[in-house]
């Protein structure tokens, strides 16, 4: 076996492509980024490729692993279902990115994974590291009993007055004076707002459109809202509109978050397998 570096994002997404494709749910993000980088968008923020870390073990020619890494974000992994774990592909992905200079803050991958590779780079590294359980879902079809409150749209940018502190809301942050972000967000046309008698009330994305799952996110419901089934509903609407589409839902939950648990449950959405989200720290 032997690790690879890439700095061209359409060799990396022509190797790893089939090895992601094996669990398109546990890789929608990772997917979804790649689409994202090979596609013709202006190359700045984030999109700029040139700044990703993009790498794989291969054995015998065939990627049997891969990894992602975007700036100031986790690390994405994904290895063969069918390769032997025993092989020391979590060692050579550590000690590959170690090599190059490349420092790991986290790794987001499903939970066997995330632990293996976690495992190999605190040893090589000599870090500790911190785990958040999550659970992946998915969808084929909204449960009878479910009938969403409100209407569905897409975000407009007169909702700028408040989708900027709902999004930081979302993500414990600060708003940020970058409005142009928040604006180019609105004109993805994949942002979405439940109103309620024509009141913005909830909000939620779809991350992801691929060959046959649609990934949503983003769920936010503002406070001064929240107990009156609108998470559930805009969740309830999003997941109508997918498989309208002829998609099938997926998303994760934190599973700390039980009443969103059971509002993903409630919906129709069935666990696939537990994810993880690790950050690693320097030890004192």
């Amino acid at each position: 076996m032997n690790f690879e570096l890439y700095e061209n994002t359409g060799a990396f997404n022509k190797d790893v492509y089939g090895l992601l494709m094996e669990n398109e749910a546990a890789n929608m993000m990772f997917l979804g980024d790649l689409a994202v980088g090979i596609s013709e968008e202006k190359a700045d923020g984030w999109r700029d490729t040139s700044k990703w870390v993009m790498a794989a073990v291969k054995d015998k020619g065939r990627a049997v692993a891969a990894t992602l890494i975007i700036p100031g974000d986790n690390l994405q992994l994904y290895v063969s279902e069918d390769f032997n774990r025993g092989n020391p592909v979590f060692e050579l992905l550590a000690k590959g990115l170690g090599n190059a200079g490349v420092f790991v803050k986290g790794v987001h991958a499903k939970a066997d994974l995330a632990e293996g590779f976690a495992g190999a780079y605190a040893s090589y590294t000599k870090f500790s590291y911190k785990k958040k359980s999550e659970c992946l879902y998915t969808l084929n079809s909204i449960s009878p009993d479910i009938s969403p409150i409100g209407s569905l749209r897409l975000a407009r940018e007169e909702d700028m007055a408040f989708i900027p502190y709902w999004w930081e809301a979302f993500f414990e942050s600060l708003v940020s004076d970058d409005f142009e972000g928040y604006k180019r967000m609105i004109s993805a046309k994949n942002l979405y707002i439940l109103e309620d008698k024509g009141i913005p009330v909830s909000m939620g994305r779809i991350d992801q459109r691929l060959e046959n799952i649609c990934g949503l996110g983003l769920i936010y419901t503002p406070p001064y809202f929240r107990n009156r089934g609108y998470g559930s509903s805009v969740t309830a609407h999003l997941s109508k509109l997918c498989l309208g589409q002829g998609y099938t839902c997926a998303l994760i939950a934190d599973l700390a978050n039980s009443i969103s648990n059971r509002i993903y449950q409630k919906i129709g959405y069935k666990p696939v397998c537990d994810m993880l989200e690790i950050k690693f720290e320097k030890q004192i």
